[in-house]
């Protein structure tokens, strides 16, 4: 039996006691008046303690709410600084890559200017060469025609000895 129900029952047995005659009318309506406000004082403190419930229920949920969102608020907030500290890491490694990359393709280029160096300097020589070649068969040939020159002196000045012996 609940407390309303409790109630009902009290407010019964005292208009009950009232019809049977067992009062006067003077004492059962001041008993009538006395379990009303008793009974409506006891309503009021249950509705006292279902109100204080809410209230404690509401304090409590709102309480765990705020851990809630401060518990998420600290973990999005984690998440957020990992997250960057994972983009500032990316950045490094793709700086780190880029700088590779920039070594080596100077390194090509260093390696292609010496190898185009190397390339004018065989071609000079080559040509340098060539030259010395062309020079020293034009000295030959001036030589071979020097020497075949006075050869026919020779001959001719051999001729001439002979004519004149």
């Amino acid at each position: 039996m609940d407390a309303a129900q409790h109630d009902k029952a009290k407010l019964r047995k005292a208009s009950h006691h009232f019809l049977k005659g067992c009062m006067t009318r003077a004492w059962a309506s001041w008993k009538a008046v006395r379990v009303h406000r008793q009974l409506r004082a006891a309503k009021a403190k249950r509705m006292a303690r279902k109100r204080r419930a809410k209230l404690l229920d509401h304090a409590t949920s709102s309480r765990k709410a705020r851990v809630q969102a401060r518990v998420l608020t600290s973990w999005a907030q984690l998440l957020a600084e990992r997250h960057a500290i994972h983009q500032e890491e990316q950045i490094k490694a793709l700086h780190q890559d880029q700088e590779e990359a920039q070594a080596a393709v100077d390194q090509l280029e260093e390696q292609h200017r010496a190898d185009v160096a190397e390339l004018a300097a065989a071609r000079n020589a080559q040509a340098a060469a060539e030259a010395r070649a062309e020079d020293a068969e034009r000295r030959a040939a001036a030589r071979d025609a020097a020497a075949e020159a006075a050869a026919k002196d020779a001959g001719r000045a051999l001729a001439a000895a002979q004519e004149e012996a």
